[in-house]
């Protein structure tokens, strides 16, 4: 549930950003994000081989809030309550 609340936090932060820029659509990548809460993926991306290291970047590159809702709801749904 936190990870779907914090993707609807970013969400609503790149919506914001929107509309101060003018209507120019803002969206902040997953490797952005971090990189704001001071965990650069940089250094990490180095480390790793170069087959992995494309995959890792272009999750990076993809829509935090995105990257974040997938992550949340699947570990809600592995997750949930059963009868």
């Amino acid at each position: 549930i936190l990870l779907l609340l914090h993707a609807l936090m970013l969400l609503g932060a790149d919506e914001i950003s929107s509309i101060e820029n003018g209507g120019i659509r803002t969206i902040r990548s997953l490797g952005r994000i971090l990189t704001l809460y001071r965990a650069d993926p940089e250094p990490f991306l180095m480390s790793l081989p170069e087959w992995l290291a494309v995959g890792f970047g272009w999750v990076l590159s993809m829509p935090g809030w995105g990257v974040l809702a997938v992550i949340g709801g699947a570990l809600a749904a592995l997750f949930r309550a059963r009868d």
